[in-house]
């Protein structure tokens, strides 16, 4: 545990420490700051999960950008985000049907590289580790007698979560404003539910005012 602890601090140390040595070696200064709101594609996946799909849900939140007028950025941000899954196996009564949905807040710590500009467009680049912990959480159950709650998924689901962040941007200039619309691959690190192989996998498209 202590090791995988050092580790993950380790990465978020490289994340967080780097990016701004070099930006401002590099005479970034621009800062920005722009809040978004869009929806979220869920699931988990492991050998844990019996027949998992995908479930949507919402995401909002700001991010902070610093750097933004050089190639190289850091962009640290809090979100509230909804994630989780929708099961479906057989069993001898019939089918069971669960739906089980985690609300983060979620720190992501994103290094973003920047393209040329296209016009008014600008294409950029993130990546980064993300931290959560879990907010709310609720299940779902057809198909099989009785109350539920997260407890009882598998040996519970977990308080924490953490993870790896890929995403592509497009930030436009429009009417002396910005904006940016963003989709993002988030993949998980470490299992959601205790003593089980499930970790969430959630691809989000948000849609954010840049100031």
């Amino acid at each position: 545990m202590r090791t995988s602890l050092r580790s993950a601090a380790t990465l978020v140390a490289a994340f967080v420490v780097l990016p701004i040595t070099a930006i401002a070696q590099g005479g970034g200064h621009a800062d920005a700051v722009t809040v978004f709101i869009g929806m979220s594609s869920a699931t988990m996946h492991g050998d844990s999960v019996p027949g998992p799909t995908h479930k949507l849900g919402a995401i909002a939140g700001l991010s902070y950008e610093v750097g933004g007028s050089g190639r190289l950025s850091f962009v640290p941000g809090i979100e509230f985000v909804t994630k989780g899954v929708k099961t479906l196996y057989a069993v001898s009564g019939g089918v069971v049907l669960t739906d089980v949905t985690v609300g983060y807040v979620e720190a992501p710590l994103l290094v973003g590289i920047r393209a040329d500009p296209m016009g008014s467009v600008t294409p950029r680049v993130l990546v980064g580790p993300t931290v959560a912990v879990r907010a709310t959480c609720a299940v779902g159950v057809q198909g099989q007698a009785g109350a539920y709650g997260c407890a009882d998924v598998g040996r519970g689901v977990t308080t924490t979560d953490a993870g790896a962040m890929a995403a592509a941007a497009l930030d436009v200039r429009m009417g002396g404003r910005g904006y940016s619309l963003m989709a993002a691959w988030e993949q998980g690190l470490t299992n959601v539910v205790k003593d089980n192989d499930a970790k969430n996998r959630t691809l989000t498209l948000t849609l954010g005012a840049t100031w």
